[in-house]
């Protein structure tokens, strides 16, 4: 099997255990991807797929983008997942969890880009990138966990997530900050309540 056929393979398997509500153990197939680069291919294959009855790509996430979450996962550096345009809504917002496998939120920080962002000049710093960011916002992500095996070997869950897209769901995003550029983002941090009671 050639490795283009198998991005195809894994990115159907991975669709149609979306669709049914099923645990997406793509590392526990023959045709799992082993390398983070290969993941990738399967991701956009997969959101392709998704995407002809979900609508175009309107942004991205990040995963595990501090040091110590990637410690304590064993990951390498941080992940990318697309979010599709129609689950980016406007606060406040309401969802059904019944159409959801397992929900959960996580505070998040929304970055609008103003402009595109060449690829030529990358890598990027903080400072290099800000130019491009039209503004900041608070955010909540929504994550749909779907039992996703991880496997083992090296970034296996790097891997894992990857193909599947991070769980992400969607994203619900606040009042924008267009002067950001004062705020301590490194300090900053959110409290989250619960009908009045602080969760977290």
């Amino acid at each position: 099997m050639t490795e283009l056929s198998k991005i195809a393979q894994a990115a159907q398997y991975l669709a149609q255990c979306y669709e049914a509500r099923e645990s997406m153990d793509i590392l526990l197939q023959d045709f799992a991807p082993t390398t983070i680069a290969d993941a990738y291919k399967v991701q956009d294959a997969f959101l392709n797929i998704l995407g002809k009855s979900r609508g175009a790509i309107g942004g991205y996430k990040v995963a595990y983008t501090s040091d110590e979450m990637r410690r304590l996962r064993g990951i390498s550096s941080p992940c990318a997942g697309g979010m599709f345009a129609r689950t980016i809504q406007s606060s406040p917002a309401t969802f059904r969890s019944a159409e959801y496998v397992s929900l959960a939120i996580e505070c998040e920080v929304a970055v609008r880009l103003g402009a595109n962002v060449p690829a030529a000049k990358a890598p990027y710093t903080r400072q290099s990138i800000a130019e491009y960011i039209e503004f900041l916002a608070p955010a909540f992500e929504m994550v749909d966990f779907r039992g996703s095996a991880a496997g083992t070997g090296p970034d296996a869950l790097a891997i894992a997530g990857i193909c599947t897209n991070i769980a992400n769901a969607g994203a619900v995003v606040g009042a924008a900050v267009s002067h950001w550029r004062g705020i301590d983002l490194a300090a900053a941090h959110s409290t989250m309540r619960i009908n009045g009671e602080q969760v977290g």
